[in-house]
C-alpha cells in the first residue's frame, strides 16, 4: 500500500511540475539551530525518510521519524528533499 501510494505522489507531482521548496528558517526544535526540515505529527513511522537520508531523519524512542540537524551539502539535501516528497502522509515539511 505504502508503495503505491509513493508511486501514485510521484506521479501526481510529476504532471503537476510541483517541486519542494527550499526555505531555510528556525523550526524551534532547539534554540540556534537552523533546521531545513521538520516532520509533523502525522508522521506514521513507516522509515521511509530515514531509508532516503539517514543525515537528515532518524526514527525516535516513539517509532516515528525526527529530523535533525546537519551539515546540508547538495547531494544530501537532494535526497532530504526526496524524502519529503515521497512521504506517504506528507509529515515532512520544510522547518
Amino acid at each position: 500500500m505504502v508503495e503505491e501510494t509513493l508511486q501514485r505522489k510521484k506521479q501526481q507531482r510529476r504532471s503537476s511540475g510541483e517541486a519542494a521548496g527550499t526555505g531555510e528558517k528556525n523550526n524551534g526544535m532547539e534554540k540556534g539551530v537552523l533546521m531545513k526540515y521538520f516532520v509533523n505529527e502525522n508522521c506514521i513511522g513507516c522509515g521511509l525518510c530515514v531509508e532516503t537520508c539517514p543525515e537528515v531523519f532518524a526514527m525516535t524512542d516513539e517509532e516515528v521519524a525526527k529530523a535533525q540537524p546537519c551539515e546540508l551539502e547538495e547531494e544530501v539535501d537532494e535526497r532530504a528533499r526526496e524524502a519529503m516528497e515521497d512521504c506517504p502522509v506528507d509529515a515532512i515539511e520544510n522547518a
